[in-house]
């Protein structure tokens, strides 16, 4: 008996429908094995790799000594000494070798003496420490004090310093005048004393200089 065509070619639809179900099937089947060992691989590798950071780091292989041979220790570096000081020599002039300068100074400068400050001025210093002066000033020291001053002075001398006061004089106004604008006291560094020449030198104003000669 002949088969018929359309259920032939239905039969032949379904064998080949069944096989191509078949083989998605199995493909899906592989895909979902394949993730499978994929995931399983990830966390094995995760777990690997947390195994390895939990383990303790290696030994440091350090040196020791050899036998006999004392440990070396980190010593605390000993604190830096101080640099002495060198000591300052002071040199003291002993006050006799002052005194005895001081006593040849005032012997030297008894006698008559002649200046020229603002004119012309003679002094005549005597061993009590008494001293007078004649001055005969200039013009332009004249237009202030007068032509001629005659005073009284107190003299000393201190460790090579000549000291004089103005004790009084005449005029009186003008030596007042005169105490008033330069003062009372002037000391005076003695620089040179021979024979015939006196040179001092002003201590409140060191660019002052006064030359003095003896006078017969």
């Amino acid at each position: 008996m002949d088969s018929d065509p359309d259920q032939s070619m239905t039969q032949q639809h379904q064998r080949r429908g069944g096989k191509a179900l078949l083989r998605g099937v199995s493909m899906l089947s592989l895909a979902a094995l394949l993730a499978t060992l994929v995931f399983t691989a990830m966390r094995y590798d995760r777990s690997s790799a947390a195994e390895r950071t939990d383990l303790p780091a290696p030994p440091i292989d350090r040196p020791q000594p050899s036998a006999g041979t004392p440990a070396v220790t980190d010593a605390p570096t000993p604190a830096e000494e101080p640099t002495p000081t060198p000591a300052v020599e002071v040199v003291v002039e002993p006050v006799g070798e002052a005194s005895s300068s001081d006593s040849q100074f005032a012997v030297s400068l008894l006698g008559r003496w002649r200046g020229s400050i603002q004119g012309q001025q003679v002094i005549e210093m005597r061993p009590d420490g008494t001293a007078s002066v004649v001055a005969d000033l200039n013009f332009w020291a004249s237009l202030l004090y007068g032509p001629r001053l005659e005073m009284d002075l107190s003299w000393r001398v201190e460790n090579g310093v000549l000291t004089q006061e103005v004790l009084r004089g005449v005029p009186a106004d003008k030596v007042a005048q005169l105490k008033k604008d330069r003062g009372a006291v002037r000391a005076y560094q003695i620089l040179e004393l021979d024979g015939g020449t006196l040179r001092l030198r002003l201590v409140e104003d060191p660019t002052t200089e006064e030359l003095w000669t003896r006078l017969p």
